[in-house]
């Protein structure tokens, strides 16, 4: 763990070399302001919650961790009920390898979007596990994942199943998203480029969709190529105020069967 603070001072420092002494880290400053009070012999650091986050394990009150791929964890699971699986894939995979380089860790580790280039994002990571969980992919599946971005959500899903078909039509995101897929590890995802509308041919019948950009209306051609039982999570608008919905094919049909929230994604192209 590596306590932080930005403005310094001996007291602060005093308490951070003891901790740090004792525990073998490294005190690192952000360059954000943190104002340093004592009250009733007490330590309290004020800083902004998406820079530093509050460490109970941290033997000092006010001392607070770096965050890391654990606070993206946590944020999760205050939004709601996530099986251990998923919660394991989410620790390992770093987000740290999905954006672009120089990002720096509070918003990396900060539960929101983060521009990626093109002018597209990659989505809050709350919201990815919500719709990945939404459709329930297990060992055996393939999936097809509409909206490659930099790869997160992809290599999510790879630690689920047996193979992620992703497709995304601009190609110099799915050019580095093979590259960040490659630096986590994960070999059992095939990306393609092209328009997703019609979905993909050749890899089906496929155990779930997850679509990551919005329609006015379910592309046709994706219910043939899901598989009977398998869900699909797709946002429903025009495209910056959605509500993204989980359906399930039965008998060749596909069944709605809930509203998973409110969001705002990019229009699914049809050309």
């Amino acid at each position: 763990m590596v306590c932080v603070g930005g403005s310094r001072s001996s007291t602060f420092d005093s308490v951070a070399e003891r901790y740090n002494s004792a525990h073998s880290v490294l005190t690192t400053p952000f360059s954000h302001t943190a104002a340093l009070h004592t009250s009733d012999g007490g330590l309290n650091v004020a800083i902004d919650d998406r820079v530093g986050v509050f460490d109970s394990k941290c033997p000092f009150e006010g001392v607070f961790a770096m965050p890391d791929n654990e606070s993206l964890v946590r944020a999760a699971q205050r939004h709601g009920t996530l099986p251990p699986r998923i919660l394991n894939a989410m620790r390992a995979i770093d987000r740290r390898l999905f954006v672009p380089s120089g990002t720096p860790p509070a918003e990396i580790y900060d539960d929101r979007p983060v521009g990626i280039g093109s002018g597209q994002t990659t989505s809050q990571p709350s919201l990815v596990v919500a719709m990945i969980d939404a459709v329930d992919p297990r060992p055996g599946d393939t999936v097809l994942e509409i909206g490659t971005g930099f790869g997160y959500q992809t290599a999510l899903l790879a630690q689920l199943c047996t193979h992620v078909v992703s497709i995304d039509r601009i190609a110099s995101l799915s050019k580095q998203a093979e590259k960040n897929l490659r630096a986590a590890g994960v070999e059992n995802a095939t990306l393609l480029v092209g328009n997703a509308w019609d979905g993909v041919e050749g890899y089906e019948p496929f155990g779930a969709i997850i679509i990551s950009a919005a329609a006015d209306e379910i592309p046709g051609k994706l219910v043939p190529q899901l598989a009977e039982e398998g869900r699909m999570v797709i946002p429903i608008g025009p495209g910056g105020n959605e509500i993204v919905e989980v359906f399930e094919k039965r008998s060749g049909e596909l069944k709605r069967l809930r509203r998973l929230t409110g969001a705002r994604f990019v229009p699914l192209r049809r050309d």
